[in-house]
């Protein structure tokens, strides 16, 4: 049977179409989260919900740190101060992904301070704790794992946070802060981690330091 390019043509244009999607959601993504650690969310929200209305099932694949898009979305909200669009994005991601972490450390925060504060105090321990689990498993995630919090400070923030949450007494402004802090930590953590493999993965094309 002779290949026909005509009967094939169809099939590479989908390819094309699909990849350049791709390619569109990860700069959006991208430049969401540069916009967030800017401060400023109202941008970051926009390249976000673009990403979601191309991809509404995307998480993070630059990273072994799995975030979703609408964990992304439930934060722009979120510091912008409209709790309520946090509050349904977060659920949403949390809905997709049990092992996005800051999907229910921001969800219990929102629960929290929306006066659901014993379940939001439960919700937010369970994501600080699978957090750091998870940091706690990097050594042993491959070649992307040994980069990860090598001074421990993320660990120390996360441990900090837990201890917040013991007694009678939360105080949410300071437990705000520190979320806050791990949000921006981790994202920071997640470049530094690029930059710090990018030489060694350089070396081992060709065995020659560049």
């Amino acid at each position: 049977m002779k290949f026909s390019f005509s009967y094939a043509m169809p099939f590479f244009v989908l390819f094309f179409l699909s990849s350049c999607a791709t390619l569109q959601v990860s700069k959006d993504v991208q430049s969401g989260r540069t916009a967030l650690k800017l401060g400023q969310p109202k941008e970051a929200l926009t390249h976000f919900e673009a990403a979601a209305r191309v991809d509404p099932n995307y998480t993070t694949r630059f990273t072994l740190l799995n975030t979703g898009i609408w964990t992304y979305i439930g934060r722009a909200y979120y510091e912008i101060g409209e709790r309520e669009k946090a509050l349904a994005s977060l659920k949403r991601a949390k809905d997709s992904s049990s092992e996005d972490y800051f999907a229910s450390i921001y969800l219990g925060l929102v629960m929290a301070q929306n006066g659901r504060r014993r379940e939001g105090i439960a919700e937010l321990e369970s994501g600080l704790k699978g957090l750091g689990n998870w940091l706690d498993s990097m050594p042993w995630q491959g070649f992307d794992g040994q980069y990860w919090d090598p001074g421990g400070r993320l660990k120390k923030g996360i441990v900090e946070t837990q201890d917040m949450l013991r007694g009678e007494k939360i105080n949410l402004a300071k437990l705000d802060e520190n979320v806050r802090w791990l949000g921006k930590e981790f994202e920071e953590e997640i470049e530094e981690v690029r930059d710090d493999k990018q030489p060694e993965a350089e070396d081992d094309e060709d065995g020659v330091p560049r």
